[in-house]
């Protein structure tokens, strides 16, 4: 995995700018990402997973176990329209994605019925993972407890993006990462899709088009291809 720490001055400036138009911080990173893909792919028609709690209902509360379902958000990204068009864009997307959360993605899946291949998960090759709760605490007499971050060197998806905001009093940063695929991607690559992402999310949005942003950052040869 590649990783990259967005600065606790640019995770304010993205929170300020969830907030002015109504939208959540997983929403502007959501189209950050969004508009990273279609540029550095050169398709418009984006689509990604992202893992949802599944425990929507009350009785669950008590029940032990894991309740995680996947969604699809599919954004269109017109590089004409400005970022903030496409953050309302993914708003939508995002809300209507998260009103169906009860509908398990197996089920998605036959309904659709994709072509199916062993070398790429169906409907969606790029999962987005957003991290904003707390880590819990647990205090024992006598006893000290602690996290240990298990490493996991297996690529489910071509691309996760991984992503965990930091508070202590205030916005602290983001934790960005990137597990790829290491016969479709290089590391070289991979990094500086990190750093694009990061380069994005501090353009002035309001007035530049998705075009003029992405050129601020992007090279023009990329070594990201599309499935087709």
């Amino acid at each position: 995995m590649e990783e990259l720490e967005i600065s606790a001055e640019l995770h304010q400036r993205i929170i300020d700018l969830s907030r002015a138009h109504n939208t959540s911080v997983f929403m502007v990173m959501h189209a950050a990402i969004a508009l990273l893909l279609a540029k550095l792919s050169g398709t418009q028609d984006i689509a990604v997973g992202t893992p949802i709690a599944g425990r929507g209902e009350a009785e669950l509360d008590d029940l032990v176990g894991m309740f995680v379902n996947t969604l699809v958000l599919r954004t269109h990204v017109d590089l004409d329209e400005t970022f903030v068009d496409l953050v309302n864009q993914a708003r939508t997307v995002d809300l209507g994605a998260f009103s169906n959360a009860d509908v398990p993605f197996e089920r998605v899946v036959d309904q659709l019925s994709p072509h199916r291949s062993e070398a790429h998960s169906p409907l969606f090759q790029v999962m987005v993972e957003f991290q904003n709760n707390e880590k819990p605490r647990l205090d024992l007499p006598d006893l000290s407890v602690d996290f240990v971050e298990i490493p996991i060197e297996i690529a489910n998806f071509d691309l996760q993006f991984v992503l965990s905001e930091k508070y202590d009093g205030g916005p602290a940063g983001i934790s960005a990462g990137i597990r790829y695929a290491t016969d479709l991607f290089t590391a070289q690559t991979v990094r500086g899709s990190l750093s694009a992402l990061s380069c994005c999310s501090t353009t002035p949005p309001a007035i530049l088009t998705c075009q003029s942003a992405a050129s601020t950052f992007l090279p023009r040869k990329n070594g990201l291809k599309s499935r087709r």
